[in-house]
C-alpha cells in the first residue's frame, strides 16, 4: 500500500512539471537573459600583473659581515612577506608612477587601481593594475614596479656610500703600520667592495616578470 502512495504521488509530481514545464522553461530563459543583459552593461575592466623577486640574503647585510635571511621558518619568511608587501605599497611609487604616464592618473587613481600581494612563504610579490583599458592596466604595473626597483636601488646606493665614507674614515685614523696589518687590509678590502656595489647601483630585489596587457576582462564574469 505505501508503494502505490509513493507512486501514486510521484506521478502527480511528474504531471506537475510536464504541465508546468513552458513557464519553467521561460523562467530559466528570462532569467538567465536578464542577467547576461546585466553583465552586457557592466564596464570591462581588464586586470594586468608583474612580480617582484626580494633577494633574501641583502648585499647590506652581508658587506656589514652580518648573516643572510637564511632563516627559513614560517613564523620569519611571514614577517618577511609581510615587509615586502608594505615597502611595495609605501613610499612615493603611486605619484611617480602617475606622473611618468599622464593619462589624467592621479596618485589616488594609481593607488586605488593597484593591488598588491605576497606569494606565501616565498620572497616574490605580485603587482597587479585593474581598469578599463588593458593596455593602461600593464603600464601602470609594469612601470610601478620599475619604479619600486629604483627607488630600492636608490636607497642601496645611499647606504653604500655612507658606508663607505665611514670605512674610508676608519683607515685615515689608523697607523701606518695599522694600515698594512690585518685590519687596513679588512678595511681596504670592505671600501673597494662598497666602491664596486656603488658604480654597479645594486638592489635586493629585481623584476621576476613583466605584465603583459590581458586578452580578456577579469570582471564582469
Amino acid at each position: 500500500m505505501p508503494q502505490d502512495s509513493e507512486a501514486f504521488n510521484l506521478e502527480r509530481v511528474l504531471g506537475v512539471l510536464r504541465r508546468y514545464a513552458p513557464l519553467i522553461l521561460l523562467c530559466i530563459v528570462v532569467v538567465a537573459g536578464a542577467a547576461f543583459g546585466f553583465s552586457k552593461r557592466q564596464t570591462k575592466k581588464y586586470t594586468a600583473s608583474a612580480s617582484l623577486n626580494f633577494s633574501t640574503n641583502p648585499l647590506s647585510q652581508q658587506i656589514a659581515g652580518l648573516p643572510g635571511g637564511s632563516a627559513n621558518n614560517s613564523s620569519t619568511l611571514l614577517a618577511q612577506e609581510a615587509a615586502n608587501v608594505e615597502a611595495v605599497k609605501g613610499g612615493d611609487t603611486a605619484a611617480t608612477t602617475a606622473s611618468i604616464l599622464q593619462h589624467g592618473l592621479t596618485k589616488r587613481s594609481v593607488v586605488e587601481s593597484v593591488s598588491v600581494a605576497g606569494q606565501g612563504e616565498t620572497p616574490v610579490v605580485v603587482i597587479s593594475a585593474t581598469t578599463t583599458s588593458p593596455t593602461l592596466s600593464a603600464r601602470i604595473v609594469n612601470t610601478y614596479a620599475d619604479q619600486f626597483v629604483k627607488n630600492q636601488q636608490g636607497s642601496n646606493l645611499e647606504y653604500f656610500k655612507d658606508a663607505r665614507a665611514i670605512v674610508r674614515k676608519q683607515l685615515a685614523e689608523l697607523s701606518p703600520q695599522e694600515k698594512v696589518g690585518p685590519v687596513g687590509v679588512a678595511l681596504e678590502n670592505r671600501a673597494q667592495t662598497l666602491s664596486l656595489l656603488t658604480e654597479l647601483k645594486v638592489g635586493n630585489v629585481a623584476i621576476a616578470s613583466e605584465a603583459l596587457p590581458p586578452t580578456s576582462p577579469s570582471s564582469p564574469k
